[in-house]
């Protein structure tokens, strides 16, 4: 089902020349949901080049199937700079892409979905609206980060995005100390 509703208009169009990688690919980038992607990393577990599957990636944007967020940097030596991370537009998808329809308390990849839930549905309302607001995530290189970072002008808001409360780093709000950080939660995400 997942694989007709995917592919019937990409194939159609001839915008995919291998099906099968494609959905690998596909099916390789929403277990990862919410982690940085290294296309040259995907590429060789798919026998692809880096290209393809960055092309890939370019048509499955372009579908509204997945979006990147790139990370927010005022270009310190120690944040990352380049790798995006991907998520999805439709989580209904991405499950049925991974057969895997069970309970979100009951899973695994159950802090993933919720991230890619908040972000995703942040990024409708901010188009929706019109709002304005570029988004982000940060990272720094020995692992530190902010799962969604909003700027607009000079607003400057961090998110943590988590299924339990937690702290948000205190790295982000040392160096970036007029940013307004919020924790997002199961139990206040609504």
């Amino acid at each position: 089902m997942a694989d007709s509703v995917v592919f019937q208009d990409l194939l159609e169009l001839k915008l995919i020349d291998n099906k099968q990688k494609a959905k690998e690919l596909l099916k390789l980038l929403a277990y990862q949901i919410g982690n940085l992607v290294n296309y040259s990393e995907l590429g060789n577990k798919l026998n692809l080049d880096q290209r393809t599957v960055k092309k890939y990636c370019d048509i499955f944007e372009q579908s509204f199937i997945i979006f990147r967020l790139y990370p927010y940097s005022q270009r310190a030596r120690n944040e990352i700079t380049k790798s995006p991370k991907i998520y999805f537009w439709d989580l209904g998808i991405r499950n049925a892409i991974i057969n895997n329809f069970d309970d979100l308390h009951l899973r695994p990849d159950g802090g993933a979905m919720f991230e890619n839930f908040i972000i995703a549905e942040l990024h409708k309302i901010n188009s929706y609206q019109n709002s304005l607001y570029k988004m982000y995530y940060w990272r720094l290189k020995s692992g530190s980060e902010i799962d969604l970072v909003l700027t607009q002008g000079s607003e400057l808001y961090g998110c943590e995005i988590k299924t339990q409360h937690t702290a948000i780093t205190p790295t982000f709000a040392t160096r970036y100390p007029h940013a307004h950080t919020h924790v997002i939660t199961l139990e206040n995400f609504y």
